[in-house]
């Protein structure tokens, strides 16, 4: 994430709850993965869809952008009902990255000495 502020969302859990947010969560998290397919399909495969007017990428990459910014929202909910820090999910970013590094690295050799 590029400095991407996510405003605290506590009056939010207070109010409805950490039982309903959590459902909201995985909600919303299914929409997101919804929205992620439609653009594999669609705007990935655009040359096979472009004269299909049921299928219009600016409205695919609109929806998509709306669907990041609730999938940051419910994020930022997790971290806050569970008291995970920022400083956690960075160290985690941090492993997860150099982990995938290596596995590209890796693959590129096997791939060069084929």
């Amino acid at each position: 994430m590029k400095n991407i502020e996510i405003p605290s969302q506590k009056e939010i859990i207070d109010f409805y709850g950490k039982e309903d947010r959590t459902t909201v969560v995985m909600e919303e998290l299914a929409e997101f993965a919804k929205v992620m397919s439609k653009y594999k399909r669609y705007v990935l495969n655009s040359e096979k869809y472009r004269n299909d007017p049921r299928y219009d990428t600016h409205e695919i990459i609109e929806s998509l952008k709306e669907e990041i910014a609730d999938t940051l929202i419910r994020i930022e909910i997790m971290q806050e009902i569970t008291d995970i820090s920022d400083r956690e999910i960075k160290g985690q970013i941090n492993r997860k990255h150099r982990r995938n590094v290596m596995l590209c690295r890796d693959a590129q050799k096997r791939r060069l000495e084929e």
